[in-house]
C-alpha cells in the first residue's frame, strides 16, 4: 500500500468527515445495493488521502463510490489510466486510445449501456 491509500478502518473513521462518508456509503449499500458490475467478494472500505474520497473496493480492485445517493462503479482505464464514472469517461471516448475504447465498449456491453457511434468526420 502507499502513504495516500489505506484500508485500515481506524484510519478511515478517525475523522468525522470520513466517518460520515462511510456511513453514507453503507446506507446507500443497504438501500440500493452495490453496482451491477461490482462483485461483492471481499468488499472493504478504503480511503485516498490525496483525493479525500472514501469508497469501496473488492477483491478484483474494482472501486465504487457514492454519487447522487447511490453507489456507482468508478473506473480506471487499462491503457491510459483515465479515471471517472462511466458517463464522465464517455465524454472522453473519442480522445481515448483504441485499447481504452474497446474496454469502454466491454463495460457498455456488460452493463447494458450505449456508446454512441463515432462519426468518421470526427476521427
Amino acid at each position: 500500500m502507499s502513504d495516500y491509500y489505506t484500508e485500515d478502518f481506524a484510519d478511515i473513521v478517525s475523522c468525522a468527515r470520513e466517518r460520515c462518508m462511510l456511513i453514507d456509503i453503507m446506507r446507500a449499500w443497504g438501500d440500493s445495493g452495490l453496482p451491477e458490475d461490482f462483485s461483492d467478494y471481499k468488499v472493504r472500505p478504503a480511503f485516498n488521502r490525496n483525493s479525500g474520497h472514501v469508497f469501496l473496493v473488492n477483491e478484483e480492485q474494482d472501486v465504487c463510490m457514492l454519487r447522487d445517493g447511490k453507489l456507482e462503479s468508478f473506473y480506471t482505464s487499462p491503457y491510459e489510466g483515465r479515471e471517472g464514472f462511466f458517463d464522465e469517461l464517455l465524454e472522453e471516448y473519442n480522445d481515448m486510445h483504441p485499447e481504452d475504447q474497446r474496454w469502454m465498449r466491454d463495460i457498455a456491453d456488460h452493463t447494458g449501456r450505449d456508446i454512441p457511434e463515432v462519426d468518421d468526420a470526427e476521427v
